[in-house]
């Protein structure tokens, strides 16, 4: 089976469908457009036969074809023009029914054309959803057959994050990739509430549950905040993840759009689960809240008003600076993971619930550490 596939910036859906309908050859269709189009099927093209034993029929070799079709509308008969670049194409290579049409990619013109197209000529589109929805539309006389199906993300998991990330956003954004941590023997074989107990008691170093594959035990954490990240590596791999990247260094270009203030950036956890790329940033802090209710107590009736009100001002500083960091967190995750991108922050101290409410409109994910276990395992192992 061939499948047609325009190709945009979103990469992932283009991966989630090949490892599910693992065709023997894939035609990307792309414009001339470097950052829309063009840029991120020479990306595609190669991470595809880089692993293309990993997309072919029963682990067979995918065959990876490109071709440029129109996207400038100069004389206004673009939809027109698409239609007829989608017809050369098929007849160059001999596209018959069985073969089929991904119109999740590309523009909303290019996906209407495509599938217009797709229809007159009895080949079947398919649409791939956030969500892992497949729907399939089968042209049958006087309309479609529609069919949806739910992708298995468990083999798309089995990649590392630090190609998937290159992948999307680009090999030159990587600096630094980190380390990758899986757990130990005694770390798989632990029992999750006898570890979760052992963590509440305080003491634990949760590298002595992590091994680098073929590289031996992590480093032991020498900085404020390095235990959190070693901690929130721990509950992730022992809630289902097969490997998590820690420290990944990144410099991100103009072409993704980021402010000056953000060319430089380091993900403190990068893993693949569930189909999706998750980002987690570990924040070791105390809440602003908690700050002012530390002086108010220290100080009581001694603080006059004034300066309670300066210290109010003072906390609202500071959460708007949190929400201001949150907003920033959820572009670099648009910007480099794409629409399967998801951010959770760790943070140890308290989390205030308008700064947890701010997070949840925003689609990010708050954890406290000492909620870190359970929260963790209700994210990435939710029930049906």
């Amino acid at each position: 089976m061939t499948l047609v596939t325009l190709v945009s910036r979103q990469l992932w859906t283009q991966v989630l469908t090949l490892i599910h309908l693992r065709p023997s050859r894939v035609i990307l269709l792309h414009s001339d457009h470097e950052t829309e189009s063009k840029g991120p099927m020479e990306r595609l093209r190669r991470f595809l036969v880089g692993h293309r034993v990993a997309f072919g029929p029963m682990n067979s070799p995918i065959e990876v074809v490109a071709e440029p079709i129109p996207h400038r509308n100069q004389d206004g008969r673009l939809f027109d023009n698409l239609v007829v670049a989608f017809e050369e194409v098929r007849e160059r290579h001999r596209l018959a029914q069985g073969d089929c049409v991904n119109i999740s990619g590309g523009t909303r013109l290019m996906s209407a054309a495509a599938f217009a197209w797709a229809k007159t000529r009895g080949l079947e589109s398919i649409y791939l959803d956030r969500d892992r929805e497949l729907t399939r539309l089968e042209p049958r006389k006087g309309g479609f057959n529609a069919r949806v199906e739910l992708v298995d993300p468990s083999p798309f998991d089995r990649f590392d994050p630090l190609d998937l990330l290159s992948l999307q956003a680009g090999d030159e954004i990587v600096t630094e990739p980190g380390c990758r941590l899986e757990l130990t023997q005694e770390g798989a074989a632990a029992d999750w509430d006898e570890l979760r107990t052992r963590f509440a008691g305080g003491g634990m170093a949760a590298e002595f549950f992590l091994r680098i594959p073929g590289g031996g035990a992590p480093p032991r954490g020498r900085q404020v905040g390095d235990a959190l990240e070693y901690e929130t590596a721990l509950w992730v791999l022992k809630a289902g993840a097969r490997s998590v990247r820690r420290g990944v260094q990144l410099s991100l270009p103009d072409r993704l759009g980021f402010p000056g203030t953000r060319s430089d950036e380091e993900i403190d956890c990068l893993f693949c689960h569930g189909g999706r790329l998750w980002l987690v940033e570990c924040k070791f802090r105390r809440s602003a809240v908690n700050h002012a209710d530390r002086v108010r107590r220290a100080f009581g009736r001694l603080l006059p008003r004034d300066a309670n009100e300066a210290l109010w001002k003072l906390t609202q500083a500071f959460e708007t600076g949190e929400k201001d960091s949150l907003k920033l967190d959820l572009l670099l995750a648009y910007r480099i993971a794409g629409v399967q991108g998801q951010v959770v922050r760790v943070v140890s101290g308290m989390i205030e619930d308008d700064l947890r409410n701010f997070a949840k409109t925003k689609g990010i994910v708050l954890i406290s550490k000492s909620e870190l276990p359970d929260a963790m395992r209700r994210l990435l192992t939710p029930t049906p």
